[in-house]
């Protein structure tokens, strides 16, 4: 999947990975009633990122 513009984000999806345009990727989520709605990163610290995309699957857990 692409960057989406932030506006598509869709609502109570969990954590994803955020752009803030030229300064920084990061995992966050929209902020709950505490945070107001607004969006917040893993610390809790507002932000307010341009675009966003869903987090990839992790590596799967196989033996070497």
């Amino acid at each position: 999947m692409n960057w989406q513009p932030i506006e598509t984000a869709p609502n109570g999806f969990g954590y994803m990975l955020l752009y803030r345009t030229g300064l920084s990727i990061f995992i966050g989520r929209r902020g709950g009633v505490r945070e107001a709605g607004k969006w917040v990163d893993e610390e809790g610290w507002a932000r307010h990122p341009t675009h966003w995309m869903p987090l990839p699957d992790p590596p799967s857990q196989e033996r070497t």
